[in-house]
């Protein structure tokens, strides 16, 4: 009886195997040319699956830009990213895929990350899939090829972006949420005439560039949320500070935006 168990055993064990190993895994080639052969090229894993774990509690890694380059065959999230040997930079962002159909996916946050990369070496990106809430994806890189060696210890965390000076005949506006604790979960997206513009996690901040002129921003879920209707002037920073309890944006004058964006992280 106990042989017949393991037997049952050993041929479930096969079949898991074989089930991994059919699956097909997209590789995207981040250099021009012919391809390399694996021994002088690098690879880079993204962890996008984890055997087990379903895939709603999986977080998505998608590419933004690489060594300050976006090309639109890099886009997607691939399973593994294969790279010329050197120094790079990658911008990463993070998402939860949604539950449920029309819902959007649950943001966790992005990263830069930049390491040195050798010929023939396979690496993984780890990172933590829990959103600490202020929009940066905390993540490493582990060199397989020296034995799980880390090569990237921590996520660089970008300087917001400071206006010096406005553009005479374009007008910039600031969106910014103060860091609260009941509303650390909750993501949505800052938007205008039904289009997204970025996403506004808590505690950070980003600013657009526009036309001067009359807009109309909104701040949402899942693409809906009361609407602010301001009139930008050409060469003027106006300041929107959203709120998650009143669900839309209100103009800040700027001696006070100034004093509640201190500490922001800029996106």
């Amino acid at each position: 009886m106990r042989t017949f168990r393991d037997l049952i055993f050993c041929c479930v064990m096969l079949l898991v195997i074989c089930l991994m190993g059919c699956k097909t895994t997209q590789t995207t080639v981040a250099y021009e040319g012919p391809r390399l052969q694996q021994n002088r090229a690098v690879l880079l894993n993204l962890q996008q699956s984890s055997f087990g774990v379903p895939a709603s509690q999986v977080a998505k890694i998608y590419i933004k830009m690489i060594d300050d380059r976006n090309d639109p065959k890099w886009a997607g999230s691939p399973d593994s990213i294969e790279l010329l040997p050197g120094n790079h930079k990658l911008y990463l962002e993070a998402f939860f895929p949604s539950s449920q159909p029309g819902l959007r996916p649950r943001y966790i946050g992005e990263a830069t990350v930049v390491f040195d990369a050798e010929a023939g070496h396979e690496y993984d990106l780890k990172y933590n899939h829990l959103s600490s809430g202020d929009g940066f994806l905390r993540c490493k890189i582990v060199d397989w090829t020296r034995g799980g060696m880390v090569v990237y210890p921590q996520t660089q965390e970008p300087k917001p972006f400071i206006f010096s000076e406005v553009p005479k005949d374009k007008a910039v506006v600031c969106f910014y949420r103060e860091w609260k604790m009941l509303s650390a979960v909750v993501d949505f997206y800052v938007s205008e005439k039904n289009q997204d513009i970025r996403i506004l996690p808590n505690g950070t901040l980003f600013y657009h560039v526009t036309t001067p002129g009359s807009h109309t921003f909104a701040i949402g879920f899942s693409g809906k949320g009361k609407s602010t209707h301001v009139e930008l002037l050409p060469g003027v920073i106006t300041y929107l500070r959203a709120s998650v309890f009143s669900g839309q944006l209100s103009p800040v004058q700027e001696a006070e935006a100034l004093k509640e964006t201190r500490g922001l992280k800029g996106l």
